[in-house]
């Protein structure tokens, strides 16, 4: 399954849980809906925000890339390139306002779901439980990434040393996650009598005897 294809069979997906809930579009702004849909794409700037400057409004008919102006070819060329996606670009001075003006071009009154609050319907459950059968490019990419992360875990726990600290190991883990295009999200680090104290321990300068 190309990505086209995969992209395709989620719309679907999609205008399925639309017509079910009777919305005319659906808002999908939280990065893991966005990254889903457009197949691995990201709508981020800031890297710990669970949302993005730019959305996909799916309807019925097609999808739309909802961001202001000065996101917008960015979006269509590099995150979202080779699928059938249309801008919907606002002004980036406008951007508290205008949304809900351009969504009005396409959506035409009606009801306005989305996957979280602030529009007509919160299906943010619904999104969830819309992801969780995989489709097999998917479950590709699970074995993929857990064969990367396997690699370097490996690679960066080799090249310890007595008198590293718990905070260079975790500066080394994410540079080698950055090197493999990888975000960590969580990273528990513990050297010595630390493990065995404490359940989710984060790095501190505690050294490597």
């Amino acid at each position: 399954m190309i990505p086209i294809e995969e992209f395709t069979a989620k719309f679907e997906r999609m205008r399925s849980l639309i017509q079910a809930k009777g919305v005319g579009a659906l808002i999908l702004s939280r990065r893991s809906n966005f990254a889903w849909l457009s197949c691995g794409g990201e709508n981020y700037v800031v890297s710990s925000s669970e949302g993005g400057v730019g959305s996909l409004v799916v309807t019925p008919e097609k999808v739309y890339c909802l961001t202001t102006n000065i996101e917008v070819h960015r979006f269509l060329e590099e995150e979202l390139d080779g699928l059938p996606v249309e801008g919907l670009p606002y002004p980036w001075y406008e951007a508290s306002e205008e949304p809900g003006r351009t969504l009005s071009k396409i959506v035409d009154g009606n009801f306005i779901g989305a996957d979280g609050p602030g529009w007509d319907l919160d299906l943010s459950a619904e999104m969830v439980a819309l992801r969780y059968p995989l489709f097999p490019p998917e479950v590709d990419r699970y074995r993929s990434l857990g064969a990367k992360t396997a690699i370097l875990m490996s690679e960066v726990c080799r090249s310890l040393k007595p008198g590293m600290t718990e905070l260079t190991m975790a500066a080394d883990l994410e540079k080698a996650c950055t090197e493999r295009g990888l975000e960590a999200y969580v990273r528990l680090i513990a050297f010595d009598e630390r493990i065995d104290r404490y359940r989710h321990p984060i790095p501190t300068e505690k050294e490597l005897e």
